[in-house]
């Protein structure tokens, strides 16, 4: 692993745990949508059964300082930290993922995926990709509520909970063929 697989574990795993998305899955499951099979090689970087991190994470924002001490930081396996260096790296991380994640851009939103509003974030939110299985035991109109309700929530309460911009982009069988398309050309 590298210093780069190492940032984004942690910031990773201090997400999942932050934002408690185990209690989120838990009620996908109690609500019968099921997670779809994630491929451990995709091109984004997955936090759990239902959900990955949209954002690219960069170092081009961070000063010099910041940059040296992200490679100090970062270097060591996550497993060989002291206690005291967990610390630092989750300050680090807490203090400096804003430039870490959020393009270097004038625009209001990002794309992540082609050019239509259901791949639309705000430019400074942590974006969420949400992975669910369309051809579940349900109906469309029941589907959609129940996510409504799961990305309302994320978005809304949890984002004023947790004092950060938060945005989810629901994925499934038939989205996923679309993400990486341009349909702007």
């Amino acid at each position: 692993m590298n210093e780069f697989d190492n940032y984004k574990y942690l910031f990773l795993k201090n997400l999942y745990e932050t934002l408690n998305l185990k209690v989120i899955e838990q009620k996908l499951l109690s609500e019968k949508v099921k997670p779809l099979n994630i491929v451990s090689d995709d091109y984004y970087d997955i936090i759990s059964h239902y959900f990955f991190l949209l954002n690219d994470v960069n170092i081009e924002k961070l000063n010099s300082e910041q940059v040296n001490k992200f490679y100090t930081l970062f270097s060591k396996k996550i497993s060989d930290l002291s206690e005291q260096e967990l610390k630092e790296a989750l300050k680090f991380i807490d203090d400096t993922y804003y430039l870490m994640l959020f393009p270097n851009t004038e625009e209001k939103y990002v794309y992540y995926g082609p050019m239509t509003d259901n791949y639309i974030c705000p430019r400074d939110a942590i974006a969420l990709g949400l992975y669910y299985d369309a051809f579940g035991d349900y109906d469309d109109f029941e589907l959609e509520n129940k996510l409504a309700d799961i990305v309302n929530y994320i978005q809304f309460d949890l984002s004023k909970k947790v004092n950060k911009r938060l945005a989810v982009i629901l994925f499934n069988q038939l989205t996923l063929e679309n993400r990486f398309s341009d349909f702007s050309k």
